[in-house]
């Protein structure tokens, strides 16, 4: 049993490290246009965003850069993918299932229960899963992605953060409140804004 264990981590970690190579060679051959048509390399589009954490507006039009890999890339990662994710995909259509959003082809449903929770259930082909697994490589690095990507194969959840703007609340100071809930107070200069701020239309109180 022990051996069999072993044998299960092993092919794991050969995986892991096979899908973060992948992850890399497929970033040193994609690039990223931006909407205004400057393009930039996955090294230089960090680089970018490095320096324009201070400016929203720049740091926005980045982080909307369009992705541009040859398919070749992007099937290799698929096939990386599919060996660390195979439980989860669907072998009749080459989808999978994730609750998380993905910059490739998808398909998204958002519900609220009667407890006025949110779920959310998206599909994506493998390959539409790839190019989001390459677009966040490029953001946050192979090894993290990886990372990520693992845990959550392996059953972890996935943990982030969502924002929301009260409107007609004041505090002159951050609150902590109860199940991980913050309560801060919006900075009064537009310079000291974060990169982005939550839609409005649903969210206000």
């Amino acid at each position: 049993m022990a051996r069999h264990e072993n044998r299960r981590r092993l092919h794991e970690v050969t995986a892991m490290t096979e899908l973060t190579t992948l992850l890399d060679q497929a970033l040193l051959a994609a690039t990223f246009r931006t909407h205004g048509g400057t393009v930039y390399s996955a090294r230089g589009l960090r680089d970018s965003l490095a320096s324009a954490n201070t400016r929203r507006y720049k740091a926005r039009e980045l982080l909307l850069a369009r992705l541009e890999v040859d398919d070749c890339w992007v099937n290799s990662v698929a096939e990386g993918l599919r060996s660390r994710l195979s439980t989860y995909i669907d072998v009749a259509n080459d989808q999978i299932g994730h609750s998380f959003h993905v910059e490739g082809d998808s398909s998204r449903q958002l519900t609220v229960t009667r407890a006025q929770l949110q779920e959310i259930r998206s599909v994506s082909s493998l390959d539409g899963f790839a190019k989001g697994a390459i677009r966040a490589a490029s953001i946050l690095g192979p090894d993290t992605v990886t990372g990520l990507l693992t845990r959550w194969a392996d059953g972890y959840s996935l943990k982030f953060k969502v924002c929301v703007i009260l409107v007609g609340i004041y505090v002159d100071k951050g609150l902590e409140l109860s199940q991980g809930l913050r309560v801060d107070c919006l900075p009064i200069t537009s310079d000291s804004l974060p990169m982005s701020m939550p839609y409005m239309q649903w969210d206000s109180v």
